[in-house]
């Protein structure tokens, strides 16, 4: 009886150990971010055609098959009504966000300077 209740110990000590949750960020476990797979340069035409340089801010949903859903553009607010811009924003693809070993969907924020010309 001895020797089974050490070897049932032993058994479940690795896997208490591995169990364990990181507590600056419970349940999230995102392993891979989504990474861009094209450049953005009709996205900053499209930006430079509408009259404007500088900072872009805006936020989407990335799938967990790299397509973009949903952007709004929260900065210059003016951009947001302008189809042109988003357009070229949902033509971008990426690998996939990768959480607990299967690609994920989830949101994201961008921050793009716009330079002239």
């Amino acid at each position: 009886m001895r020797r089974a209740v050490r070897l049932w110990i032993a058994l479940l000590a690795p896997a208490a150990a591995f169990c364990e949750v990181d507590k600056s960020c419970p349940g999230t476990a995102l392993e891979h971010p989504p990474k861009l797979l094209r450049n953005d340069d009709a996205f900053r035409k499209a930006v430079r055609a509408e009259a404007y340089t500088g900072r872009v801010l805006f936020r989407l949903t990335i799938t967990d098959t790299g397509e973009v859903q949903d952007p709004v553009i929260t900065s210059p607010a003016r951009l947001d009504s302008v189809n042109a811009v988003k357009d070229r924003i949902r033509e971008w693809r990426f690998c996939p966000a990768v959480r607990f070993n299967r690609y994920a969907t989830v949101k994201a924020q961008f921050d793009i300077e716009v330079r002239p010309e």
